[in-house]
């Protein structure tokens, strides 16, 4: 919206401001033909975004004030809410787009702009980088991030997860509330193609959400001892921790006893035969069955 007024011309001006008021209201109106012709020519214009309002942003077209509806812009969230937890990072940026709309009629003159048709440059995220992000939402798993303020938003948005299993500290996601700045360490894609993020070093099976195939399978549990606690560790494929299921798989009490001194016999390197149960993605780690032949 612009604020576009003539001021009436009287005998008791001075001469000085009379040429004033009359320079600065044909400067006006040549501003506003500018605009009118670009909306009718439909020519893009670049948008100037000058302050973040509760829907929308105040911009500045040829000159004059317009607005800019979140509608509008060159990409979409899933809630208002998100926008207005970045829109504050995207002032002082601008967009290319068109005129929506020009009433002249109204006091003030209204201009609705268009920034549909933006196009951003394309940017790959470096694995273990570390990015500035802000929490658009907070979920009961993790935190909604958005990496395009990073990039001062020339790559437009980059809409992100973080599980809070992947960060170090449960308190920084306790006390995380929406609009506020993060910086986190890119992890990877899952298989829709959604960004991961988080502060520790997650396997790629587990992003990839891999680890779901080996339910069900016979795989081969390696033993490594602990050397802070001495106890026996079990792990599938080298890398993938286990754990060995007991009470929930054996029922008679001679079986499971029986199980418990065959383990305790392992040692470093020893390998048995098991069967993936379930997977815990929290723990990462998943459960396996041993096989009936041991005990």
């Amino acid at each position: 919206m612009i604020n576009l007024y003539f001021y009436p011309i009287t005998d008791a001006l001075s001469e000085n401001k009379k040429k004033e008021l009359v320079n600065e209201k044909n400067y006006l109106q040549n501003l506003l033909n500018t605009v009118v012709r670009r909306k009718e020519d439909d020519l893009s214009v670049q948008l100037n975004v000058v302050n973040a309002t509760k829907n929308g942003f105040t911009i500045k077209v040829c000159g004059l004030f317009g607005y800019l509806q979140f509608k509008y812009m060159p990409w979409h969230y899933r809630s208002i809410n998100h926008w207005r937890a970045v829109s504050s990072s995207i002032v002082g940026n601008y967009f290319i787009g068109k005129i929506e709309s020009v009433e002249t009629e109204t006091e003030p003159i209204k201009i609705i702009t268009n920034a549909t048709s933006h196009i951003f440059k394309t940017v790959e995220l470096e694995h273990d980088f570390i990015y500035n992000g802000i929490i658009i939402e907070k979920k009961k798993f993790g935190l909604l991030v958005e990496i395009g303020n990073h990039f001062g938003w020339r790559y437009g948005s980059i809409v992100g997860f973080i599980h809070k299993s992947f960060l170090l500290d449960i308190e920084d996601f306790n006390h995380a509330n929406v609009g506020q700045t993060i910086t986190t360490q890119y992890q990877g894609k899952n298989r829709k193609e959604e960004y991961l993020f988080g502060d520790i070093y997650i396997e790629e099976i587990w992003i990839n959400d891999n680890i779901e195939t080996l339910i069900g399978t016979t795989q081969i549990a390696t033993v490594k001892i602990n050397e802070t606690t001495n106890k026996r560790e079990y792990y599938v494929q080298c890398n993938i921790r286990c754990g060995i299921a007991i009470t929930k798989t054996l029922q008679d009490k001679w079986e499971r006893k029986q199980l418990r001194e065959y383990l305790k016999t392992l040692g470093e390197g020893d390998e048995i035969e098991c069967e993936v149960l379930t997977c815990n993605h929290i723990k990462k780690k998943i459960l396996v069955k041993i096989a009936d032949k041991y005990f």
